[in-house]
């Protein structure tokens, strides 16, 4: 068969054309300007430079092919190189789907994500959307929702190298899927508590809380409050996990670097 495989440079898009090689069949890629060093090392049977906002491109990619694969996805935005949730993650597999159906290609598989929700952040509810899109199209569509993939990244930056990036190296460990506060530096971006991205009470699914009345010997004060914890427990597992990586109990919020080299004794009060 031949295959028109959208996001081939990336780190899932290029074990899926070592795959389809090896089993005989004929790429065809998108290949974004400036990535052409990303392209897999395997031999593909064709290569179209542009990127997906470009329609003609997009034909050329699929020009002759039996089947359609999309494996474009992002963890971090880069607006300035307009490289955003909303034009990878939706608005391509809109222009994908359509250079599909102009060139009578009814097989389509769509690599998406799992957890994604509406009402959620960018990420989440540009995946959803681009799946509806699918399954509203009329194309003979595949969806996948992979959770977290490992595997060799072959010189690019895969999901749990970026993760351990974002999270465990930086000061202070943050996804960069939320607006409001650099992972990088620890800085918080928001500008009041009203910014925040806290979760609603729609959002989480039910509790039933417990009142223990036996005193509980690991809790500073020897008790939990009733429901508050069930509600609000992000900046609990980062304070947690923050301390399980330096070795040391931290205490109190925000979390600020400062707070956490007094605690390993490079700075005094």
């Amino acid at each position: 068969m031949k295959i028109a495989l959208f996001g081939g440079t990336g780190f899932v898009g290029s074990h899926v054309v070592d795959a389809l090689v090896a089993a005989q069949h004929d790429v065809s890629l998108l290949v974004r300007p400036g990535s052409e060093h990303k392209i897999p090392s395997t031999t593909v049977w064709r290569t179209t430079p542009g990127d997906l906002n470009n329609a003609e491109a997009l034909d050329e990619t699929v020009l002759g092919c039996d089947a359609v694969i999309y494996s474009v996805g992002l963890l971090r935005e880069f607006p300035k190189r307009h490289i955003t949730f909303e034009n990878t993650q939706f608005e391509g597999v809109v222009g994908a789907a359509a250079a599909a159906k102009r060139a009578n290609i009814q097989r389509f598989i769509l690599i998406s994500a799992n957890g994604i929700k509406m009402p959620g952040t960018p990420y989440q509810e540009t995946k959803l959307r681009a799946e509806e899109h699918i399954n509203a199209s009329g194309l003979n569509g595949t969806i996948f929702r992979p959770s977290v993939i490992f595997g060799d990244p072959k010189g690019t930056m895969e999901f749990a190298t970026q993760l351990f990036r974002d999270m465990v190296a930086s000061p202070l460990p943050a996804l960069g899927f939320f607006s409001g506060l650099s992972p990088n530096s620890g800085q918080i971006l928001n500008l009041n508590m009203m910014d925040y991205k806290w979760r609603s009470f729609a959002e989480l699914p039910r509790f039933e809380n417990e009142i223990l009345e036996t005193p509980m010997q690991t809790h500073r004060y020897k008790a939990i409050g009733v429901g508050e914890v069930s509600t609000s427990p992000g900046p609990s597992a980062v304070l947690m996990a923050a301390s399980n990586a330096v070795g040391k109990r931290l205490e109190g919020y925000p979390l600020t670097p400062d707070k956490i080299l007094k605690a390993l004794g490079k700075i005094k009060t």
